[in-house]
């Protein structure tokens, strides 16, 4: 007698009906899966029978001695062979833990296990159940009807068999490959060390770290110690020496993000030493050859002169800053000195690596009129745009004062007017992020009774992503 069984689901529920309404002796399983949540699935009618053999044809084996950042991965292949889609979904609902330590003790008590040395020479998947019950065909053991839902559902072909003497003849085939050492291998100590890898216990301490360094790994200052070990003497400087912990972060950060991204802006609140992190920024490339701008509102012009100069009030003396000095004001004019006695006639705007703007909230206005050259029009297309690729570093406490467009313009000094810019690091558009984000904050801003917390999960993600990657803004509460 036979019959036909067209899906996964379908043959663990046949399965489970013959087992329940019999005492087993034996059952001999070849599969390419035994996921855990079939598992689970069969787990009560299995613990009755006295053998059970299992033949894996197609294993992914977890080696012991593998990255640890792999035993809490979610996004596992689908050919995994305790993991399909359904079961990642459980897995990310941590659903799979108990599952896995259920399964480890089940299979080390009760399961003998081999696979297939050569999964090219088993081609189909079969099940039997004492001398008397079989089905083979191509169904895995796995559930796919939950992650499929509104989707098409795969259709299987196996073939249900209940003749006795067809039954006996799969039995010898079955024993014939248990048996050989040149068809199949034991892999019952590899299969418990991987289901161990995913249930694996571990501290909370551990367990915090870890989950930090996922969210946030790549922003992590922990370079520190290899600029303070720099060989350009970066650590002996005098500017280096004076800053707080919190400030190392800043300038760490700060110049990691300049290089992977051409620019940062440090928005930390008024009083916490941003001139100071900015100078260790400058003394850096420096250090490195580069020429410097400074650019300063000029009520701050006498500030960043006086750390250039030879003055008895000068801390930083030692350091020999070398950067140039323009006012934001002269950048309108075309002839004349500035005040640092720079000729502005003949300054090259495009011979500078690295470009510092203080106050830069004084560069969100642009004008599109291409007869009239604004302060923001020279800062583009003469310093940033012209002559050697210019980094550049902006410092304000407000960078943002009417509308998300002050930081749009910028940015627009960092990324050179090039708005898919960060279209690799998850970003296609930094007009259109912006403007989402200001389309949720104006629609916040109706509301009678408004919410932080709401506009935080309103706002795109890719928004907070993009002021992760160029901007450094802590206030005196965040450093406390």
């Amino acid at each position: 007698m036979s019959g036909i069984i067209n899906s996964n689901e379908q043959l663990i529920n046949k399965v489970n009906n013959v087992l329940s309404n019999k005492k087993s002796s034996r059952v001999n399983i070849i599969n390419d899966k035994l996921t855990l949540s079939v598992f689970s699935e069969l787990k009560e009618n299995m613990s009755k029978v006295k053998d059970i053999n299992l033949v894996i044809r197609d294993s992914t084996y977890i080696p012991s001695g593998r990255e640890i950042s792999r035993e809490f991965e979610i996004s596992r292949t689908v050919n995994d062979m305790l993991f399909n889609s359904y079961d990642i979904i459980e897995k990310n609902k941590l659903n799979h833990l108990n599952k896995a330590r259920s399964m480890h003790e089940f299979i080390e008590k009760h399961v003998n296990v081999k696979r297939v040395r050569n999964k090219a020479v088993v081609k189909s998947n079969l099940m039997l159940i004492d001398n008397d019950y079989a089905v083979f065909g191509d169904s895995s053991l796995e559930i796919t009807k939950k992650a499929l839902t509104g989707l098409f559902k795969t259709i299987n072909f196996n073939v249900e068999l209940t003749d006795k003497e067809q039954v006996q003849q799969l039995s010898k085939n079955f024993e014939l490959l248990w048996n050989s050492k040149e068809y199949t291998e034991d892999f019952k100590k590899q299969l418990l060390e991987s289901l161990n890898f995913i249930y694996k216990e571990y501290g909370p301490e551990f367990i915090y770290f870890f989950t930090l360094n996922e969210l946030f790994g790549d922003n992590l200052d922990s370079d520190i110690e290899k600029f303070e070990n720099d060989r350009i003497g970066f650590k002996d400087t005098e500017i280096w020496s004076s800053l707080f912990k919190f400030q190392k972060d800043a300038v760490v950060s700060a110049i990691r993000k300049i290089e992977k991204y051409n620019g940062c802006i440090i928005a930390d609140s008024v009083g916490l030493g941003k001139t100071f992190e900015a100078l260790a920024v400058i003394k850096y490339y420096e250090l490195r050859q580069h020429r410097v701008l400074v650019l300063t509102p000029a009520k701050l012009y006498d500030n960043w002169e006086s750390f250039r100069n030879s003055y008895i009030d000068n801390r930083f003396a030692r350091d020999r800053f070398a950067f140039d000095i323009v006012c934001h004001t002269d950048l309108s004019r075309q002839s004349g000195r500035a005040r640092s006695g720079l000729d502005l006639s003949r300054i090259n705007w495009g011979n500078y690596d690295l470009l510092v703007i203080d106050e830069s909230h004084n560069f969100r206005n642009r004008s599109e009129n291409p007869e009239k050259m604004t302060r923001y029009g020279r800062l583009i297309n003469e310093i940033v745009k012209k002559g050697v690729k210019t980094k550049v570093l902006m410092l304000s406490a407000i960078p943002v004062n009417n509308s998300l467009t002050d930081l749009k313009n910028q940015l627009s000094v960092i990324n050179i007017d090039d708005d898919k810019a960060f279209k690799e690091e998850g970003i296609p558009s930094i007009d259109g992020v912006l403007r989402k984000a200001q389309r949720e904050i104006n629609e916040w801003m109706k509301e009678s009774s408004r919410s932080k917390n709401v506009l935080l999960d309103r706002l795109p993600s890719e928004f907070f992503k993009l002021l992760e990657m160029i901007t450094i803004s802590r206030s005196r509460k965040h450093i406390t």
